[in-house]
């Protein structure tokens, strides 16, 4: 795999867990979130802001295998 597939993924898995985070704190609006993703830092993967839309396109996308694995190895490295 490439390493512009594996940066793609390590960041999807990053929001995935910011996003789960932010829910835990009782951020739940679509709005709320891509603003709280943009206040920590993060980007979509081609580097742009979080937007409503962005946010309801990314949930909207289905999980792959890969990316469950990145997002365990970030755990596990705690590189998130």
């Amino acid at each position: 795999m490439s390493s512009r597939v594996n940066r793609k993924l390590e960041n999807s898995a990053r929001v995935c867990i910011m996003i789960d985070r932010f829910r835990a704190d009782g951020i739940t609006e679509p709005g709320m979130l891509a603003d709280a993703l943009n206040a920590a830092g993060l980007r979509t993967n081609r580097g742009a802001l979080w937007s409503l839309v962005e946010i309801l396109r990314f949930q909207a996308r289905p999980r792959p295998a890969k990316q469950i694995e990145a997002v365990l190895q970030l755990m596990r490295y705690k590189l998130i």
